[in-house]
C-alpha cells in the first residue's frame, strides 16, 4: 500500500472515532519500516520484485511474442514484459489491425515458422472473416497460449518498462518496470535485451544512459 493510501486511511479511521488512533505501540505495529533512498522515502514494501533471466523481451506484439517463443525452444530464460493485458500489440483485439502480410492468404508471402504456427490454429478455431477492425478473442488467446506452454517464458502482462540500469558505458543490466494496477514494481535483469515495443523505448533509455 502506498504512503498517500495509508495516510488517508489513517486519517479516515481518525475521523470515524480512532480506529487508528490506539495506543503508540499498536500503530508502530501497523506502519511498515521506513527506508530512505535516492528517490526518496520509501517502505519496505515498495521494494521492487527482481528477477534473472538470459534475454528479456520488452514487447509483447507478434515481433516480441515469435521471439520470447523462438528462444524458448532453445533454451534460453526469457521474460516477456508486455505493457497491456492481452498480447499481440496493434494486431490484438484491442486494435484490431489486420495482420495482412504473413497470414498465407497469398502462397507468395506467405509466413513460415512460429507465425503460421499462430495462424493456422487461430483459424481452425475462429472462421471470422480475417479482415482489418474484426480480429478478436480468439487471436489474443493463440498467442497467449503459445507463450504460457512454453516453460522458460515468464509472462509479465500490465507491466510498463520505464528506467534501464547500465552494467557498464555500452550494456544494460536490468530493467525497471511497474504494474500501475498492483502498485508493484520489479526490476529485471538478462545478458540479451530485445526492444519489440514498436516505439523503441527501451532503445532510447540504453542512449540516454549511455556516454557515447
Amino acid at each position: 500500500m502506498s504512503s498517500y493510501r495509508r495516510s488517508f486511511f489513517k486519517k479516515l479511521g481518525m475521523l470515524m472515532g480512532g480506529y487508528w488512533g490506539g495506543s503508540s505501540r499498536a500503530a508502530a505495529a501497523t506502519e511498515p519500516h521506513l527506508t530512505t533512498s535516492a528517490s526518496g522515502p520509501q517502505t519496505s514494501s515498495e521494494e521492487p520484485i527482481r528477477g534473472q533471466y538470459d534475454l528479456i523481451v520488452v514487447g509483447g506484439g507478434i515481433l516480441g511474442t515469435a521471439a520470447a517463443i523462438s528462444a524458448a525452444r532453445n533454451g534460453v530464460k526469457v521474460a516477456l514484459i508486455h505493457e497491456r493485458s492481452m498480447l499481440g500489440g496493434n494486431s490484438s483485439s484491442e486494435v484490431k489491425l489486420f495482420p495482412e502480410n504473413n497470414p498465407a492468404i497469398h502462397p507468395w508471402i506467405r509466413e513460415s515458422g512460429i507465425h503460421d504456427e499462430f495462424h493456422t490454429e487461430e483459424r481452425s478455431r475462429n472462421h471470422f472473416h480475417f479482415l482489418a477492425g474484426t480480429m478478436n478473442a480468439h487471436w489474443d488467446l493463440v498467442l497467449y497460449e503459445w507463450v504460457i506452454r512454453e516453460p522458460n517464458i515468464t509472462l509479465f502482462l500490465d507491466i510498463h518498462m520505464h528506467r534501464v540500469q547500465m552494467k557498464d558505458r555500452a550494456h544494460i543490466e536490468s530493467v525497471y518496470c511497474i504494474q500501475l494496477g498492483t502498485e508493484k514494481s520489479f526490476q529485471l535483469g538478462a545478458n540479451l535485451f530485445v526492444d519489440a515495443t514498436g516505439t523503441g523505448i527501451l532503445g532510447q533509455r540504453w542512449i540516454s544512459m549511455s556516454p557515447f
